[in-house]
């Protein structure tokens, strides 16, 4: 008898070793996590990755929460639905891919691949805009033009990238009654710098 009572109270005293570590290990994902959240637009593959291990592993559980949901409300981390976009981007896509997408346009994509597998290496994907892959990822029709004008107007932000400018942004958007346009915002520097440039 008092050896058995000995195994018990070598197990429970494992047991509580192992959750020791297993909470330390959930603090410092939480703490990569607060870290990171800041600057959630160049983190945000980070941050999935981080509240991923919480869930996949049910870590949060080591911390005496219940949920990941309850872990980030209490701890005033962020909301359980960009919570769900990051872990979401983090299991569907590559982080270099995600990476190059951004955060809004790798959780559309992400949202197209969960129910159309069979596109997962269509390179055209890349190419549209986080409304277009929405369209798609609801089951609608994504029109060929606006995938086109949307590529002309990455092609177009990259060029003025690589000619000097810094701060650019390009938008294809629909004009009535017809036909797309691209609509280029750029810094005043970095325009007078590109006018610099076609005029030399």
């Amino acid at each position: 008898m008092g050896g058995s009572l000995e195994n018990m109270n070598r197990l429970l005293a494992l047991a509580a070793r192992s959750k020791r570590r297993l909470a330390r290990h959930a603090e410092q994902l939480v703490r990569r996590v607060a870290r990171d959240v800041p600057r959630l637009r160049e983190r945000f593959y980070d941050v999935g990755e981080a509240l991923d291990m919480l869930q996949r592993d049910d870590l949060y559980r080591a911390l005496d929460y219940r949920s990941l949901g309850a872990l980030l409300t209490s701890r005033g981390l962020m909301c359980r639905m960009t919570a769900h976009k990051l872990r979401t981007i983090v299991t569907a896509l590559p982080r270099s891919r995600a990476s190059i997408l951004g955060l809004e346009r790798a959780y559309a994509l992400a949202r197209v691949l969960a129910h159309r597998p069979d596109l997962t290496h269509n390179p055209s994907l890349a190419t549209l805009s986080s409304r277009a892959l929405a369209r798609l990822a609801r089951g609608e029709r994504v029109a060929p033009a606006a995938h086109d004008a949307a590529s002309a107007a990455r092609a177009l932000a990259e060029t003025l990238r690589r000619s000097g400018a810094k701060n650019v942004r390009t938008t294809a958007r629909r004009r009535r009654p017809g036909g797309w346009r691209v609509v280029v915002e750029l810094d005043v520097p970095d325009a007078e710098r590109l006018c610099l440039g076609i005029a030399g």
